[in-house]
């Protein structure tokens, strides 16, 4: 495992584990390096959501989905984002999206 592997498995171990910042720190370790990591950005526009700071985690969301526009999490993640921000027509638009790239994934 190289290192930016090892940083993406510590960010999402911490991130499962509540521990916001610290695993917004590393997946930031890894897009210093990457900018356009996907994994790295669903990380931090996920902690993001967590912490109700929805601006932020739908500019991090939105890059996934743009670099994976199949990856169902980013679509799911935005539509609660949205539906946060009392955004609910783009919210459900969001999650029709997620739901249609989870059947399609199968």
């Amino acid at each position: 495992m190289n290192q930016i592997d090892e940083w993406l498995r510590q960010a999402g171990d911490l991130a499962n584990e509540d521990k916001v910042d610290e695993a917004a720190d590393m997946a930031s370790r890894v897009l210093m390096l990457e900018p356009d990591n996907f994994k790295a950005l669903f990380v931090i526009g996920s902690v993001m959501l967590k912490v109700g700071r929805n601006v932020q985690a739908q500019q991090f969301l939105r890059r996934v989905a743009e670099l994976r526009p199949a990856a169902h999490q980013s679509w799911g993640n935005l539509a609660i984002s949205c539906g946060e921000m009392h955004r609910y027509e783009e919210s459900i638009g969001f999650a029709e999206k997620a739901i249609r790239c989870k059947i399609a994934g199968k």
